[in-house]
């Protein structure tokens, strides 16, 4: 498994700020943010699968990814600049799915 980011740094961590994220009923925060100086910063898939969802979110994810991996497991790239995956599409390990970004309900550029 990789990471989605060449360099990341992460910004936060799963379950902190509480008060934060009680407000869409979240014990926490719901995943974990990371950040790069690499420019471009490329966001590609941590493993291989199939590419479930796609989509916009203006208060919440933003541009978004859902990847569908063996065993039931997913996993979600949200913020994102650009998306470059359509649902259905199989891909493997490495597989560029888009642009860190600052879309939807976000105070700057990351990958959550």
């Amino acid at each position: 498994m990789l990471w989605p980011l060449e360099d990341p740094v992460i910004t936060q961590y799963f379950g902190e700020h509480f008060i934060d994220y009680s407000r869409w009923g979240y014990p926490g925060h719901n995943g974990l943010d990371l950040w790069t100086p690499v420019s471009p910063a490329v966001v590609v898939c941590i493993a291989g699968g199939t590419v479930l969802q796609t989509g916009w979110e203006e208060d919440g994810y933003g541009k978004f990814v859902v990847v569908l991996h063996p065993g039931g497991w997913r996993s979600y790239y949200a913020h994102l600049r650009s998306v470059y995956l359509r649902p259905g599409e199989a891909i493997k390990e490495g597989t560029p799915v888009g642009r860190m970004g600052a879309t939807g309900n976000t105070t700057g550029p990351h990958l959550h």
